[in-house]
């Protein structure tokens, strides 16, 4: 019927469909090209309406020409063409009814159907099988050029998706703030793949079923970043999984259940997807892209899934990179916390130590009252200084806030024990601490109470140290302290009080 049109159809109309096929033939973007067809097939068939529905791909695409978007989902809804495209599918011939034509468009390269178009109202007579011949040949081009575009914006987002992914990576490796660099992350996200909403969900690994909302963007989601979220849902299937999952209506999925302060930011998404970020066997969390339903870029496909993945792989090497950066300096600042703190250990709390013992030798010499006065009130500021040393070294090694401490509990011994005994004792610590479990905490400090009674029962001390070693599997007390009663020269007799020690696990109960 095609051949037999173009023998006698006008010249007017043959140059209107060349121009046509040249105009819609010319474009690259599949929006732009999709809108053309409509257009120009409405103007080649007189029609008012047109709606062209594409259905070669994972997902069908509307254009459309004179209704908008809502209209003409209404259309393609309602009674007339739904009937039409039943019609349709049982057979390749048009659809012909007062004010409709509809007909499929064929594939120029394979023959199957690439989709289908409806032009309705015609300005005065109803559509002809001119009308038909005519479209018929403007849509077969129509979807070879529908193709070509979709090929290049395939090529160009995957371009785009590379080049994004090389940006990331040097900005996550290079010396950004972590927090610019999620930022940067769902950014690109969003403006490659023309999301509306984006957002990390990353695992606590301090707090397993918990996930932390990082870099939130969208409308009503942007207040959410640095929220928590218990892991659930579709986010806990793509961690368990592995595997990222991808819809074009998310609320439908079984196990849609997103962060409750994501709720009504999300109320009329449609398109979703959420992809692992997954590094050397490990997730670390969760990739969220979202869609309006109404949203122009509303053409999410199927293969976009792979550069997603590739982009949200590279992302995650870079976060595990970067996390171990962040580990490895804060091992240097512990570490320089322990020096700094034995460094007061071993030279400022002796020597303060050692000044203390004289000034209460010197007191006990002493002739004039005012002397003695001065001496006693500089032995207090230096107890004071003592304790205030302390207590840094104590702040420099101790463990978070809001945990039970064992330094802590020390330094209430030893306070109480200067109390009793009117001198300074002298602490001396080995080790992490805080490794030593609570039970075993409850018998050290129990086992130096003990020592300190047997001191008092043996007389009051000239000097006392308390010296506690964690290593090697154990913990290990010893109080040691010298007799008031010294021996001719001044040389005090060390004794020993106890010498308490007990594994790193269950208290010893011998």
């Amino acid at each position: 019927m095609v051949d037999g049109w173009s023998r006698h159809a006008d010249r007017n109309t043959l140059v209107r469909l060349v121009e046509a096929i040249v105009d819609v033939g010319s474009q690259v973007d599949v929006e732009t090209v999709g809108t053309r067809v409509a257009a120009a097939a409405a103007r080649l068939a007189g029609a008012r309406t047109a709606i062209v529905r594409l259905t070669s791909g994972p997902t069908a695409r509307t254009f459309r020409h004179g209704v908008g978007a809502d209209d003409a989902a209404r259309l393609l809804a309602g009674p007339e063409l739904t009937a039409a495209r039943g019609l349709l599918a049982k057979s390749d011939e048009p659809v012909h009814r007062p004010g409709l034509l509809a007909l499929l468009l064929p594939a120029a390269d394979t023959g199957s159907v690439a989709g289908e178009l409806y032009l309705l109202d015609r300005r005065d007579t109803s559509f002809s099988a001119d009308d038909e011949a005519a479209v018929t040949v403007l849509g077969t081009a129509a979807v070879t050029a529908l193709h070509n575009a979709e090929r290049y914006e395939t090529e160009r987002r995957r371009q785009r998706w590379l080049r994004s992914t090389a940006e990331l990576t040097h900005q996550l490796l290079g010396r950004t703030n972590r927090r610019e660099a999620l930022d940067l992350l769902v950014t690109r996200l969003r403006q490659v793949s023309g999301a509306d909403f984006g957002g990390l969900l990353l695992l606590d690994p301090a707090n397993p079923g918990t996930v932390v909302l990082e870099a939130a963007q969208g409308a009503g989601l942007a207040d959410t970043t640095g929220g928590r979220a218990p892991l659930r849902g579709l986010t806990a299937k793509v961690v368990s999984s592995g595997q990222s999952m991808v819809s074009e209506d998310l609320r439908a999925v079984p196990g849609y259940n997103p962060p409750p302060a994501w709720h009504a930011a999300l109320a009329n998404v449609g398109v979703g997807m959420l992809t692992p970020l997954t590094a050397e066997g490990e997730v670390l969390g969760v990739l969220f892209a979202g869609w309006q339903r109404d949203s122009q870029s509303e053409g999410l496909t199927v293969p976009d899934v792979a550069p997603v993945e590739m982009f949200a792989s590279q992302a995650a090497l870079a976060l595990r990179h970067q996390r171990a950066q962040e580990a490895r300096i804060e091992q240097r600042v512990l570490e320089d916390r322990d020096r700094i703190a034995q460094d007061l250990h071993e030279r400022v709390i002796r020597r303060l130590f050692d000044v203390s013992a004289k000034l209460h030798l010197v007191a006990s010499l002493r002739d004039g009252a005012e002397v003695g006065t001065r001496v006693e009130r500089a032995i207090g500021d230096l107890d004071a200084a003592t304790r205030e040393v302390r207590g840094a070294i104590f702040a420099l090694t101790g463990p978070p806030p809001g945990t039970h401490s064992l330094h802590a509990d020390l330094l209430a011994a030893i306070d109480r024990a200067r109390e009793r005994f009117g001198i300074v004792p002298r602490l001396v610590v080995h080790g992490p601490l805080e490794s030593v479990p609570q039970p075993v905490r409850a018998e050290l400090l129990a086992a130096a109470r003990a020592a300190f009674d047997r001191i008092e029962e043996a007389g009051p001390p000239s000097r006392l140290q308390v010296e506690v070693r964690a290593a090697q599997g154990e913990v290990r007390l010893r109080v040691t302290y010298s007799a008031v009663d010294e021996p001719p020269g001044g040389l005090a007799y060390e004794q020993t009080a106890t010498d308490w020690q007990a594994p790193l696990g269950e208290p010893d109960q011998s």
